[in-house]
């Protein structure tokens, strides 16, 4: 029994609802409207009203009547007007407050005047606020976002305790579109009931364009265009005048009544489809004479096409709109197919609920679905302002598949393309229109594909690319991790580096800025740096730039290495000026305004079309690099709209270089002292290596305390802390319970014994939960991540270890670099392994069916209503404690629960710090290792492509210096083709020679040096075979045919040395150039272990390739590509990109093969009178090419684009 009579003691705070209109009383209000329009007094409305409360909603909300008892207004000069156009003030007009004060719901009667439920709706208005009651302070503030009758915004707000009760200020500014002031001060008795109102509001649309010295009130427009300013002030005041009791209560029945938000949107008004037939017909019949899409007057007729479709009624609009999108037009009814398009694409402007229930059923759902329809319809998705769940999920499955299939996927078709781009656009829609859930849902399915991507492809640099496109469109705060990873400098490929930057322009917080502010300045690729500059030129933090970061940025551009460079470019181009040539045009910008300067619209473009090559002796280099943009854009300066409608650019550059220069000094034909050369050039020929290997050591290698770090370690030791977290939490909650149960069958108690119950029931199933995930995830975590990074660690430090003998055993040496590069491959394959597998068993940190998010908030429930019960115990013990006894209790009995009440209290304070930690940081280490594990991981795997890349690049150079090779006096260029022979390469010779080989050109009488050292023999018919005792070529047989032989050759052979004149070429032999022919096979048996003897050998499976032998040293021609590819954008949201045309890929296919034949035909020994007449006169030819792929006019580009999809 005292039990139950405590519980009587425990009262509610004063303030539980942040109104309070006292149930059987109406509350008559006088609601006062001053509006004045350029700085003059316009219109007062004076209006009667009361409130009364009704009941309590399910929710807890508290439900209200608003009734207006009477309607004045005064216009200017004092004419007064009492409800001027007669509105029924009868009807009906409910609202709903939330407990924090928020009008959350109004109910319109559907036959009210409109602009009465407006006025009814900004009455309601003034209630709304967004209370926060402090019960410690006697003034506070804070700050809310709430939605009140002009929309959604974020206020500030002040209170301030009274005698009476509570004062609060809502304050607003914003100048996003045009500048908005709000201020409202509200008074509240001390039961939370208004007593007084007041709010102003000044609203100013303002020119930034318009002439300092123009006068603020002056109205007419300027000669230049210039808008004037737009001025609106608004006070409003609201006063209680009386409350009166009344017992009746007025039954209300909610099946007329409308619910709204509060937002006042006036309705438009809808014509039939009989009134506005002639309209529709005229605008087809223009269509049907503007056949072509791309004559200018064409976009008119659509317009006025859909603006009459806008004014049709609803039904009409369904009708008629479905009708034309069910038709199945013939292929060769061409008007046909023209109309059912052109209403597809105006159903999709228009975008309301009905367009998308038509697209749905007609477009999205048939069967087989039209590319090209759906194609259209995607880049509609941006102006979609209000997408339903069905048209979203319609849009999703062209993106990932009807059933997921394509999820994961590396190659994109255009139409899937298109759609995962529209899926990032109807996600911020989504989110913006207060859909979260859904928004967060289709971001993270884009965000879980993209961390698939691990290898870097072309396929998968278009298809990632998408991805980081589409988080950019949705702009959502949760995807700028990714979008920021991607981003970071150097890391990754350059494709995805610009789309994430691009993706970027959607951020404007300072970390954004930064990240874009470093890639300008840091990345290696200059498109990469083009991008960066591109977002940074436009973000809000552009301006915030610090001295250090401004000397960082003049430094990039002005540093002596670069001064010096130019110094010796003007030293190498005045001594060589025929060697350097630059095609193209230098960078255009062409801007083409319409309108005048406040509003209107512009076109602009920007090209930089050029093919740059400079030669010098030993080294060369050939840009190219095209890029152009066209963007329209509309422009409103009184509210500050400024619209980027269209954009479309072209990003193609790329180059080819090689660099013989450490190679100068070398000499080649003294193979003894080929070593010792090497030795000298070592660092210089493995300085791609080093630089690779030095850049992932860094990594493990803490620079504070210079001691091994581990990049896995965050990770490891999270999964081993998640069953302990888990466990510690069960554990304080069973003791909890046991406690509790002590006390059992005492009336309170009860309440405490069942939460406990309750806690301790959701809390096992979180720790069964991270049991689950730390037997699925700790194999790989704790001991396969750990184990392969020390096998990464081991086979890097064999790199550098040997790294000191590279000079002396290069061939040993990268053979112990190519093994370490294996056995890091192996482990980097179980590392990866590994991160899918923890991916896969970790999804549920995101999704719905975490067990943790989905009892958080039952849990805190729970730990709040224990506390309060427990908090309103310890005020009872005290007064038992001090002898009371107003229930009648033993002292035994209060010793009893006394004793039990501090043993729960202690366990509750001891389990709520356990559970508060969970709720607030029990994922967070292992999101943070998780984080880490993939950051980490894409290093490894960025390092092991870089690695990978140097070693191909070491070997390329060791065997161009130390390869198998002819001596160089050897004459190697190719015989030039002909019609009687045929070109002069592998395998030529058989109709002629007997056996297959290559023709190697010379002059008449032009000296023959021996390729190789070792014995020769005469073969008869103008040919001898040298066996060479070079142990490079000790299996081969060398045969050299149609020469004069210069020696005397005995039967048993003569040794002749590597370089020794041994002859001079017969002649053609039927051909057109003079010429010798080199063939190499393999030695047969009885020459391999018997007298050294030529045999005659025709069997061409002997026979080998002697090209790879011919070359001393060649240009290592590279094609390094930087961008290629293509992006459109609407209204700033991409909604295409992928690869370029084939068109310009053939022109720079071509370009890249005719420096490589130039490259392989330069022999060192004449590489001092190396003509460069002939790049020269093929230069132009290149350039003419590319500028007619890329033509200057704006409306050119639309073939290449087109070239590109």
């Amino acid at each position: 029994m005292w039990g139950a009579c405590l519980l009587l003691a425990i009262c509610l705070p004063a303030w539980t609802s942040a109104y309070y209109f006292e149930d059987g009383y109406k509350h008559h209000y006088t609601y006062t409207a001053e509006v004045a329009v350029f700085g003059q007094r316009n219109i007062t409305t004076i209006l009667k009203f009361q409130v009364r409360y009704m009941n309590d909603t399910e929710d807890g909300h508290r439900l209200h009547s608003l009734h207006v008892d009477s309607f004045l207004q005064i216009v200017q000069g004092g004419y007064v007007m009492e409800n001027p156009l007669k509105w029924d003030l009868t009807k009906t007009f409910l609202f709903v407050t939330d407990k924090k004060g928020t009008v959350t719901l109004v109910h319109c009667h559907p036959e009210d005047h409109e602009e009465l439920a407006f006025l009814k709706k900004a009455m309601a208005g003034i209630f709304s606020v967004h209370i926060k009651i402090e019960e410690d302070s006697d003034k506070w503030s804070y700050v809310a976002s709430e939605e009140d009758h002009l929309g959604k915004l974020e206020h500030k707000y002040q209170a301030k305790r009274t005698p009476l009760g509570l004062e609060l200020k809502r304050h607003h500014f914003s100048f996003d579109r045009v500048h908005r002031f709000h201020n409202k001060t509200l008074l509240y008795d001390e039961k939370g009931t208004v007593h007084s109102a007041e709010a102003k509001d000044h609203i100013l649309m303002r020119n930034p364009n318009k002439p300092s010295n123009q006068r603020e009130i002056e109205q007419a427009a300027s000669k230049q265009g210039h808008l004037p300013d737009f001025e609106a002030l608004g006070t409003v005041t609201m006063k209680l005048d009386k409350r009166r009791f009344s017992t009746h209560r007025p039954i209300v029945s909610f099946d007329k009544l409308k619910a709204q938000s509060l937002q006042a949107k006036l309705s438009e008004k809808y014509e039939s489809l009989k009134d506005l037939q002639e309209n529709i017909t005229n605008s087809f019949n223009c269509l049907q004479k503007l056949p072509d899409r791309l004559h200018m007057n064409r976009s008119k007729c659509v317009t006025e096409l859909q603006v009459t479709l806008r004014k049709l009624k609803p039904d009409d609009y369904r009708r008629f709109v479905g009708k034309i999108l069910a038709q199945h037009c013939r292929p060769q009814d061409a008007f046909c197919v023209d109309k059912r398009l052109t209403v597809l694409h105006v159903a999709g402007i228009i975008g309301g609920k009905v367009s998308q229930e038509l697209l749905i059923q007609h477009v999205l759902s048939r069967h087989p679905p039209v590319d090209d329809e759906l194609q259209s319809l995607f880049s509609h998705c941006v102006t979609i302002e209000s997408p339903t769940q069905e048209f979203v999920e319609a849009i999703e499955k062209y993106c990932f598949g009807q059933y997921g299939e394509h999820h994961g996927s590396r190659v994109m078709t255009v139409t899937q393309r298109k759609a995962c781009l529209a899926v990032g656009s109807l996600a911020r829609h989504l989110d913006r229109g207060g859909q979260t859930e859904l928004a967060d849902r289709l971001v993270h399915r884009l965000e879980q594909w993209l961390l698939k991507h691990e290898k870097e492809h072309d396929d998968h640099h278009v298809s990632k690319a998408v991805l980081l496109h589409a988080l950019g469109n949705a702009a959502l705060q949760r995807s700028r991790r990714h979008l920021l990873e991607h981003a970071t400098s150097n890391r990754g490929h350059h494709m995805w580096r610009r789309a994430a930057l691009d993706a970027m322009r959607h951020y404007t917080c300072n970390e954004s800025g930064s990240a874009v502010y470093d890639t300008m300045l840091k990345d290696e690729w200059y498109s990469v740096r083009r991008q960066a500059r591109l977002v940074f030129r436009d973000h809000p933090r552009r301006h915030d730039i610090t001295q250090k970061r401004e000397n960082a940025l003049l430094s990039d551009k002005y540093s002596y290495d670069s001064v010096m460079r130019v110094k010796r470019d003007v030293l190498e181009n005045t001594e060589d000026r025929a060697r350097h040539r630059n095609f193209g045009y230098k960078p255009k910008d062409q801007k083409r305004d319409v309108g005048a300067t406040d509003i209107g619209s512009t076109i602009t473009t920007h090209s930089e079309n050029n093919v740059n090559y400079e030669t010098t002796t030993l080294s060369s280099k050939h840009d190219i690099d095209v890029f152009d943009t066209t963007e329209a854009g509309s422009r409103f300066a009184m509210i500050n709209d400024n619209r980027k409608l269209h954009k479309f650019s072209t990003c193609y550059r790329g180059h080819i270089t090689h660099n013989q220069n450490m190679l100068k000094d070398l000499n080649i034909g003294h193979f003894r002292d080929t070593p010792r050369a090497f030795a000298s050039l070592a660092r210089d020929l493995f300085d791609p290596l080093i630089k690779a290997a030095d850049s992932l050591a860094k990594h493990y290698q803490d620079p504070h305390y210079k001691k091994p770090i581990s990049g896995f370690e965050a990770l490891s030791k999270a999964v081993n802390e998640v069953p302990e977290t888990t466990g510690n939490v069960l554990s304080a909650a069973i003791e909890f319970s046991r406690a509790a149960d002590v006390l059992s069958g005492q009336p309170l108690y009860n309440h405490i014994q069942q939460a406990a119950g309750r806690i301790q029931s959701l809390v096992e199933d979180v720790h069964s939960e991270a049991t689950d995930l730390f037997t699925n995830i700790a194999d790989a975590a704790v001991v396969v991540l750990p184990v392969a990074e020390n096998e990464i660690r081991a086979h890097l430090n064999v790199i550098l270890d040997r790294m000191t003998n590279a000079g002396w055993l290069p061939r040993q040496v990268m053979a112990e670099f190519v093994k370490a590069l294996q056995g890091y491959k192996f482990a980097l394959e179980r590392v990866l392994e590994s991160n899918r597998r923890i991916r896969h068993a970790t999804d549920f940190l995101t999704a719905s069916r975490s067990p943790l998010v989905n009892v958080a908030g039952e849990l805190k429930t729970l730990l709040d209503s224990v506390s309060t019960l427990i908090s309103n115990l310890k005020t009872k013990q005290a007064q038992w404690k001090s002898g009371l006894n107003e229930y009648g209790t033993s002292k035994e009995q209060r010793m009893h629960v006394n004793e039990a009440f501090v043993r729960i209290a202690a366990a509750f304070d001891t389990m709520s710090d356990h559970i508060d930690d969970l709720i607030l940081n029990g994922s967070k280490p292992l999101q943070d290792g998780l984080d880490r594990m993939t950051h980490y991981t894409s290093l490894l795997l960025s390092h092991y492509e870089a690695l990978m890349t140097a070693v191909d690049d070491v070997q390329s150079r060791i065997t161009s210096v130390l390869g198998q090779k002819f001596h160089p006096k050897f004459p190697e260029q190719r015989r030039d083709c002909d019609q009687s022979c045929g070109c002069g390469i592998f395998p030529t010779g058989v109709d002629r020679y007997g056996y297959p080989g290559v023709d190697i050109q010379l002059n008449d009488n032009e000296e023959l040096n021996c390729p190789v050292t070792g014995l020769m023999f005469s073969t008869g018919n103008n040919a001898v075979a040298v066996f060479p005792m070079m142990p490079e070529f000790i299996e081969y047989v060398v045969i050299l045919s149609n020469i004069r032989v210069s020696l005397h050759v005995p039967a048993d052979g003569i040794f002749v040395k590597a370089g020794e004149v041994i002859g001079h070429p017969l002649g053609p032999n039927g051909c057109r150039h003079t010429h010798i022919n080199l063939a190499l096979r393999w030695r047969t048996q009885s020459e391999s272990y018997g007298a050294i003897k030529p045999e005659h050998v025709i069997d061409k499976r002997y026979f080998v390739d002697p090209t790879p032998f011919l070359d001393p040293v060649h240009p290592e021609l590279r094609w390094h590509e930087e961008c290629s590819e293509f992006t459109v954008k609407k209204l700033d949201d991409v909604i295409d990109t992928g690869k370029l045309s084939t068109g310009l890929i053939k022109t720079v296919t071509d370009f890249r093969s005719l420096f490589s034949d130039l490259g392989q035909n330069m022999p060192i020994r004449k590489v001092d009178q190396f003509n460069s007449a002939t790049r020269q006169n093929v230069m132009p030819e290149i350039a003419d090419k590319i500028a007619e792929t890329i033509d200057q006019e704006p409306s050119d580009l639309k073939k290449f684009y087109q070239l590109g999809v």
